[in-house]
């Protein structure tokens, strides 16, 4: 016999056939062990197996895992629970597999789902070891392993790309079963026995991060990385270490201290340079302090690293692969390059085509060509919810031929899973987009909460308050959130709320009215905004006026008003964003009121400046050509003849002066002495003149500071090794320079070290005797 499928149940009747069904064909033989159930989960189990066991709950998992094993005759052990099944596709591979494979065991892919049986929503892939050889026994009463008793045993742990698809964190059935409220107590009194024990304190730290207690995660985070700083840190136990480490930072980054979340993963991703889990924290925090440059590059390094192939902890699946590229996507999205966000996501999703996230930002960056879609995207989706995403992203695009596509979803997939409407969601949108009888139609067809919910946001954009009322408030808790905001609005202009939960819907039923009036008061438009600009209501964006919290606040404002013709003001609202990180749309709306105002050696500065900084950037590249902007950088003689200063007229050119009065009269070892003394007094104005707010003439100093760098580097000896070394210096000088002229308001975070350097290098020149 060679595969035993092995269950713990209790109170499954929702879902277990779908699970038993993907079992069929697969396992010679399936063992449920019920816990206690008082449904009729175990009439349902008797239906597929005769192998039905009762075992009395006491409270440990292992155990009861341990005694489905005890019943177990095959040479591999599948384990699953009730609200779970096997991928279609996926799972018909696996006795070929299994026939063929020398490992003890193999970890798959998990995949969670979040929101609600109507909503569902993939969240990313947990591998884990599901599938080993008969054997091995589990341990642990809460978040039960297995691993560890192979790798203990020095057996071998492979891969096999198989997805076990996990209902059990549904809203719906998270409140049924309680399961946050049956682990707590069991993990706490773990920890509470032996507080040192890591896998007992991480594991706690995994059910507060589950509850949304993540202020009670850190106290327990600290005591880890305290651990670590301490070198106490056991070889044997660095997965555990990697485990908290990560919940740690997840939990700063929650309770809203985005900064030290950034130190603490800047620092441990030192200590653990090869762990990937790692490494996406390093990015995220990254990007959540808004460093989008720097989030790049750590994202890059997650994909250089790649995914592991095998793991002992719960690790996300596609760090190195399909999640960075998917998040290298939307942080390209939130610079401006949309050529690059496009590439990205669409890399995302040929990695991984069921990732169903990736699908609306996807639809909307693809050429709206429904043949298209359907010969290249359509047939790589053998995912139910990426395909209920796809037709609804198709929808709201209003793209033609969108009641075909529902019809062929309908035919791959079916219509429903556990009794919901796959396409509800799809015929209301479908419906807003036509006509009103339409609509009505439809209405009386469909009186689930979610077309009621639907249909309250629509009419309340309407403005008919009385029939949006009637649907929302009476469909209780389903219809609170659109309510709660529109009431909540009416009666405190600044009553707190958060737009995510309802922007999908929104979305959906076009609601732009309602999405215009409520972004702006948003406490999460921060992060809502990218989706938004990427949706059929991206408008909303360049309409409505912003606060101006954030960077990209400032250049829709700006976008607006210089559409307007109002340059003043979209200049100031270009100079209030200049304190946040450097963007591409920055850049081209700054180069936008330069030729507006004629100023194209201007527009030159700022173009090739943020190509500099954003040298993946096709779209900066392709403006810099088109402008006709001159690559100093390539031109190694720019330092002594810059034609963006005198248009050829070299006595109008200060660094061909310099060269003519200063520099060409003296020894070497003095000229290399005098220019970086001019470097320091250049560092010094820029830092004058940005406190003064005179930021055009602080860039002309540090693009004559690039100028130098420029010839410094040019003259140095690549054959040395102290040369390659002064290179590099001289690069990491030369891109703070680029920083500075980008972002001038953080000129002091590296003013002393830049100082310091041409400084101590212009005493060093001039202490040089010549040979």
């Amino acid at each position: 016999m060679l595969l035993s499928a092995c269950l713990i149940v209790k109170n499954e009747t929702l879902t277990l056939r779908r699970c038993l069904d993907s079992l069929e064909g697969i396992a010679d033989e399936i063992i449920v062990v019920d816990t206690g159930s008082t449904d009729d989960t175990m009439e349902i189990a008797k239906k597929y197996t005769s192998k039905v066991f009762q075992y009395e709950w006491d409270e440990n998992f292992a155990n009861a895992r341990n005694e489905s094993l005890r019943f177990a005759q095959g040479d591999f052990i599948l384990i699953i629970d009730g609200d779970e099944f096997l991928d279609a596709k996926e799972r018909l591979e696996l006795r070929t597999f299994l026939s063929s494979t020398d490992a003890e065991g193999l970890h798959v892919r998990v995949r969670n789902y979040a929101g609600s049986v109507h909503s569902p929503i993939a969240n990313t892939d947990m591998i884990q070891v599901r599938i080993f050889r008969r054997g091995y026994t589990f341990r642990g009463n809460l978040h039960e392993q297995i691993a560890n008793s192979i790798l203990e045993n020095e057996g071998k742990l492979d891969a096999f790309s198989l997805t076990v698809h996990h209902l059990g964190y549904l809203n719906e059935f998270v409140a049924m079963r309680g399961k946050i409220q049956r682990n707590l107590p069991l993990a706490f009194k773990n920890w509470e026995s032996n507080p040192e024990d890591l896998y007992f304190r991480t594991s706690l730290m995994a059910e507060y991060a589950r509850a949304g207690d993540s202020e009670k995660c850190i106290p327990l985070g600290e005591m880890t990385l305290e651990q670590i700083r301490n070198n106490s840190a056991k070889e044997e136990q660095i997965h555990l270490y990697v485990r908290g480490l990560v919940l740690y930072i997840i939990s700063l980054r929650a309770m809203g201290e985005f900064q030290r979340a950034l130190l603490v993963a800047e620092e441990v991703v030192k200590v653990f340079p090869s762990m990937i889990e790692l490494q996406q924290q390093y990015a995220d925090s990254l990007l959540a302090v808004g460093e989008l440059r720097q989030g790049i590059d750590a994202l890059m390094e997650c994909r250089r690293m790649g995914d592991p192939k095998v793991s002992w902890i719960d690790t996300p699946n596609g760090l190195g692969s399909f999640w960075a590229a998917e998040t290298l996507g939307k942080t390209w999205g939130k610079l401006g390059d949309d050529d690059l966000a496009r590439r990205w996501y669409l890399t995302a999703f040929y990695e991984n085509s069921s990732l169903s996230s990736v699908i609306f930002p996807l639809l909307y960056l693809l050429p709206r060509d429904p043949e298209l879609l359907k010969e290249r995207i359509e047939p790589k989706i053998s995912d139910w919810l990426t395909y209920v995403n796809y037709v609804e992203a198709y929808v709201c695009l209003g793209l033609d031929k969108a009641t075909d596509v529902l019809e062929r979803m309908e035919k791959k997939f079916g219509s429903a899973v556990f009794g919901i409407d796959l396409l509800e969601r799809a015929r209301i949108g479908l419906a807003v987009r036509k006509d009103h009888f339409e609509l009505e139609r439809i209405s009386h067809d469909h009186n689930s909460p979610q077309a009621k919910n639907l249909f309250g946001i629509y009419e309340l954009n309407r403005g008919d308050i009385s029939a949006a009322q009637r649907l929302l408030v009476e469909n209780g808790s389903s219809g609170q959130g659109a309510w709660n905001i529109y009431f909540g609005l009416k009666e405190n202009e600044k009553f707190h709320f958060k737009i995510i939960p309802l922007l999908r819907d929104l979305i959906l039923v076009g609601a732009e009215e309602l999405l215009s009036a409520w972004l702006p008061r948003a406490t999460d438009r921060d992060e809502a905004w990218i989706y938004i600009k990427y949706s059929s209501l991206s408008e909303v964006l360049n309409k409505a006026v912003l606060p101006g919290d954030f960077g990209w606040e400032c250049e829709f404002n700006a976008m607006r008003l210089f559409s307007n013709k109002q340059w003043a003001e979209s200049a100031d609202w270009l100079e209030k964003g200049i304190k946040f990180s450097p963007t591409v749309t920055k850049a081209l709306i700054e180069t936008d009121l330069a030729l507006a105002h004629q100023d194209s050696g201007h527009a030159w500065s700022v173009l090739r400046t943020a190509k500099e900084y954003f040298p993946e950037s096709e779209l900066l590249k392709e403006l810099n050509q088109k402008l006709g902007v001159p690559d100093l950088t390539s031109n190694t003689s720019s330092f002594f003849h810059t034609q963006v200063w005198g248009n050829g007229d070299d006595s109008m050119n200060p660094m061909e002066v310099y060269r003519r009065t200063t520099v060409q009269t003296m020894p070497f070892h003095i000229q290399l002495s005098q220019l970086h003394e001019r470097a320091a007094l250049l560092t010094q104005l820029a830092k004058e003149l940005s406190e003064a707010g005179q930021i055009n003439e602080m860039r002309k100093n540090i693009e004559e500071l690039q100028n130098m760098i420029t010839f410094l580097r040019s003259s140095l000896d690549q054959k040395l090794e102290v040369s390659k070394i002064a290179d590099q210096t001289y690069a990491y000088i030369y891109k703070v320079m680029v920083k500075w002229f980008l972002q001038p308001n953080i000129v002091m975070e590296e003013y002393e070290m830049v100082l310091k350097f041409w400084q101590s290098w212009a005493e060093t020149w001039r202490k040089v005797t010549p040979m």
